[in-house]
């Protein structure tokens, strides 16, 4: 009997699939992410976007980081972020209303129900089929993750700077 997709990921999940089955998996995987790449770059070609760079994140339970990672980022040139909060003992969107206006202001916040197995990268999958036509660019890291442009540039200005150089 052919296994459903539901009972082969949750095999895959478990560490009990045979080697054919996990390498056939992510190169489906790899596939499928590499034509939605596609597709992204081909539709926000021409678009006139709302904010040039952002930031997306899932979360659960690292509040007490959140101010921080935000300010940082903020200092870096983000002007935006998606934060998928993935079951947070404390919701986000309470930890949010005690962040001064300027900062919560630039959060878009999403509560996340996703499968905890591929939270992370449907969280990610679904902030770029929403979100694809508001921002010029969106990095996609963790709490314990920041970015620094190490040349003193801000990452907009980084941005531009090696685009037009590429150019």
């Amino acid at each position: 009997m052919k296994e459903t997709g539901s009972e082969e990921r949750e095999r895959l999940y478990l560490g009990k699939a045979p080697k054919e089955l996990v390498e056939r998996a992510e190169k489906q995987r790899k596939e499928r992410l590499e034509r939605q790449r596609a597709k992204l770059v081909a539709e926000t070609a021409s678009t006139q976007f709302k904010y040039y760079c952002s930031a997306c994140l899932i979360i659960r339970d690292e509040n007490e980081y959140l101010e921080e990672w935000l300010r940082w980022h903020i200092g870096q040139g983000v002007e935006h972020f998606y934060i998928y909060d993935h079951g947070s003992k404390q919701p986000v969107r309470e930890f949010l209303k005690t962040l001064e206006k300027g900062i919560a202001d630039r959060v878009t916040l999403m509560e996340w129900k996703g499968h905890h197995t591929d939270a992370q990268p449907d969280a990610y999958n679904d902030c770029l089929k929403r979100r694809r036509g508001e921002s010029r660019w969106i990095a996609f890291i963790d709490t314990d993750e920041q970015i620094r442009v190490k040349t003193g540039q801000t990452l907009p200005e980084f941005s531009r700077t090696t685009r037009t150089m590429r150019e």
